[in-house]
């Protein structure tokens, strides 16, 4: 989902960096496996499971294009 915005906006502006915490073992379900991702766009963290549209909105706003 971030690379489709990231191309929406052009990756000359917007850069996406995909930051891993946990153990990559397969089929480890503990406390060291992954876990899915918190989103952020610059300081603004928008959770484990935000839209694609809440996503634009605030790429669009930190670009000025709101």
């Amino acid at each position: 989902m971030a690379g489709a915005v990231s191309e929406k906006f052009g990756s000359d502006k917007v850069k996406v960096e995909l930051i891993y915490k946990g153990f990559l073992g397969l089929g480890n379900k503990g406390e060291d496996g992954i876990k899915p991702p918190n989103l952020f766009v610059d300081e603004v963290e928008l959770g484990k499971n935000p839209s694609r549209d809440e996503l634009e909105k605030v790429v669009a706003q930190k670009l000025g294009l709101v």
